[in-house]
């Protein structure tokens, strides 16, 4: 799926969809949840916590860089948004 056909589904930008993939921007847990929902995927299950085996492997990629880069002290994450 691209940045844009998710991005329409999820109700959201593309500009915000390529922030967030790379690190740039942190999604709320609104955006997270609506983002899950266009991959027709539980939140729990996009982070990994409970993967099924119907999991899309592109979401699950997308969702583990988000959480290693929440998972940065927050002046990591500051160089990472300047």
């Amino acid at each position: 799926m691209s940045q844009s056909e998710l991005a329409k589904r999820a109700g959201i930008t593309s500009s915000a969809i390529s922030m967030i993939e790379n690190g740039q921007r942190f999604p709320s847990l609104v955006v997270t949840k609506k983002i899950s929902e266009a991959f027709n995927m539980t939140v729990s299950e996009l982070t990994g916590e409970k993967v099924s085996k119907n999991t899309n492997t592109k979401a699950q990629i997308f969702f583990r860089k988000y959480s290693e880069l929440n998972d940065l002290g927050e002046a990591d994450q500051k160089s990472l948004k300047t």
